[in-house]
């Protein structure tokens, strides 16, 4: 926030110092609009920028997205006092002023499969569509059909989840997305005794019952993965179940429980320090309401083992949980 500011201050500065005119002023914005142009289009590629300043690929959006807004600010400036100092009539042509912006598209890995030597021999990405470069990918593709990709990466600072005795994940809707590649990693790093990791919980809310076709399979894979002693449980909250319907077990061995309603995130979180096997770190990737829920009860019961961490991927508010429910 306080960088922000700066930021923001110094264009200010620099659209008033040294001017007199209003003629001045447009000219002004106008340079200042293509000065901070120039950053966004260096480093249009979000994950690389990402990598190279050392921070989140959310940081690098956010400080994106903020000389983004400055831009546009600066360039309106220069366009409104063109307009006004110019006399508009047949015999003077518009002039139309535009900003191209460069939009990319940092996927999450969901899941992989892996051959003999260990390398990669497929890549599972869980879309959710929206506009754009989403819509067109679920619009155009069809079963079987096959296309040329060209993958990046991967950038960014990897979090170390295995360094930690209990893992607990709060997860809504496509937040499963960024939940389920850090399960396989730590039931892989389980079996071949590389981390310290003795429990995973994962809590997922639904937003609707037909979420978990999105990853049922994956999550069946999961369980035969957890060979035993079982270290991972899963439980899913389905709103659309009739209120005060009884948990039911699912899965090998019932590690899979179904809950109607809302996550009660306090409780989750209570029940599983009491029973935490040395530091315990909390992943989220949730929509805004049950993000604010997990912060505060986190907060609550704060100590030097307990270690909370925002992912990269963060849906978008849900209308279903906006404030409400138990989270």
């Amino acid at each position: 926030m306080l960088l922000q500011f700066l930021y923001w201050g110094a264009n200010v500065a620099c659209n008033v110092i040294g001017v007199h005119t209003v003629a001045q002023a447009g000219s002004r914005a106008g340079t200042l609009a293509t000065i901070n142009l120039v950053p966004l289009f260096i480093a249009s590629n979000f994950s690389v920028a990402a990598d190279l300043l050392g921070i989140s690929l959310r940081g690098y959006t956010w400080i994106h997205n903020s000389v983004g807004v400055v831009v546009f600010l600066q360039g309106l400036v220069h366009v409104l006092i063109s307009v006004i100092g110019t006399s508009l009539s047949l015999n003077v042509p518009f002039q139309l002023y535009g900003f191209l912006t460069v939009d990319k598209h940092p996927f999450m890995i969901t899941w992989w499969t892996a051959g003999r030597n260990g390398e990669a021999t497929s890549l599972s990405l869980l879309l959710k569509a929206q506009t754009g470069l989403t819509k067109k990918l679920i619009d155009y593709s069809e079963p079987e059909e096959s296309f040329l990709v060209w993958i990046d990466g991967p950038y960014g600072s990897p979090l170390n989840v295995g360094d930690y005795g209990s893992v607990v994940m709060f997860a809504s809707g496509i937040g499963i997305a960024a939940q389920m590649p850090y399960i396989k990693e730590l039931l892989d790093g389980y079996r071949n005794c590389t981390v310290r990791t003795r429990s995973i919980h994962l809590l997922w809310q639904l937003t609707r019952q037909t979420d978990q076709e999105w990853v049922l399979e994956w999550m069946d894979e999961l369980l035969v993965q957890d060979e035993g002693p079982y270290i991972l449980h899963i439980s899913i909250f389905d709103p659309d179940l009739e209120p005060g319907v009884s948990a039911k077990p699912y899965g090998l061995h019932n590690r899979i429980w179904k809950f109607s309603g809302l996550i009660d995130v306090r409780q989750q979180l209570l029940g599983a320090i009491t029973s935490q096997k040395g530091r315990m770190l909390v992943t989220v990737s949730a929509h805004d309401a049950m993000r604010d829920a997990v912060r505060k009860a986190v907060k609550e019961n704060s100590d030097e083992r307990l270690h909370l961490v925002d992912l990269v991927y963060q849906p978008k508010h849900h209308p279903r949980f906006w404030g409400g429910g138990r989270v």
